[in-house]
């Protein structure tokens, strides 16, 4: 235990102030900090201020790495605009080049012999015509005279022909029968001579050319020619369509027998198309 601590009988003087314990208003007022702007230093528009603490001269170089990227960018914008306009002319320059090349190339003849023209489908008329197998390939030869007869051969001999083309059809007929159809077609060197031949043709007795069937090329049983039958002959330009039917089994109405092929004939006159 420690004593018990000594009363401090020492007594200081008393002051008492004068002052009260707040001061009047007016007092507080004009106690009061004034407060005093201070004007701030305007940055210069030649440099840039320095930022962390740097230096001025720091804050200069950052201002002059920045022009130089501006700059630089700048120049980058114009060189790929540049080269754009480049691009545009030279692929400009290429596409008329290829133009040019093609019109020349559709132009010029280029010494290659043309495509075989394409065989014109016979029209399609009253008979259903078929080629026979033996003149699936026409016949064709290029002197007609030993292959006519009568004064159409005589014709032909004066009037050398520049070819003969021949084929044999058969076409079905109500009541079961068939029908065979010769096409010849004689390619004349002008068509004053086709005019002639085609005109000689048709009248009676002055001959015609020969069928495949008389020249034996062609075979059918129960028949060796065709010219007892109906005939037609027409003309197109230099050639002449020349058309021989006949059935083996005849109507026994000779004249009713001769119209009815006539009227094939006349008909299988357009397969001179497949032909020419």
């Amino acid at each position: 235990m420690f004593p018990p601590k000594p009363e401090d009988t020492v007594r200081g003087p008393l002051i008492v102030s004068a002052l009260p314990a707040e001061l009047p208003r007016s007092l507080r007022a004009a106690a009061a900090p004034i407060p005093v702007a201070v004007p701030l230093a305007r940055p210069s528009a030649d440099r840039t201020p320095p930022v962390g603490g740097g230096s001025s001269a720091e804050g200069i170089r950052r201002g002059g790495e920045d022009r130089s990227t501006g700059e630089d960018r700048r120049r980058g914008v114009e060189r790929s605009a540049g080269w754009r306009r480049k691009s545009v002319a030279v692929g400009a320059a290429g596409v008329l080049v290829v133009a040019v090349a093609v019109l020349f190339a559709w132009v010029l003849p280029t010494g290659e012999p043309a495509p075989p023209a394409a065989v014109a489908p016979a029209p399609v008329g009253e008979f259903d015509f078929h080629r026979l197998p033996d003149t699936e390939e026409p016949i064709r030869d290029s002197d007609c005279a030993p292959h006519a007869y009568g004064r159409t051969q005589e014709f032909l001999v004066a009037n050398r022909c520049l070819q003969l083309t021949r084929a044999v059809y058969s076409a079905a007929l109500p009541g079961g029968r068939t029908v065979f159809t010769s096409v010849a077609v004689v390619r004349m060197r002008t068509e004053e001579a086709s005019v002639q031949l085609t005109e000689l043709v048709r009248q009676e007795g002055t001959g015609s050319v020969t069928d495949l069937l008389r020249d034996q090329v062609v075979t059918v049983p129960g028949l060796d020619r065709l010219s007892r039958g109906g005939f037609a002959a027409e003309r197109a330009g230099r050639d002449v369509v020349i058309v021989e039917s006949d059935t083996v089994e005849r109507d026994p109405d000779a004249v009713l027998h001769r119209a009815v092929m006539k009227r094939i004939s006349t008909d299988a006159v357009r397969l001179g198309a497949e032909l020419r």
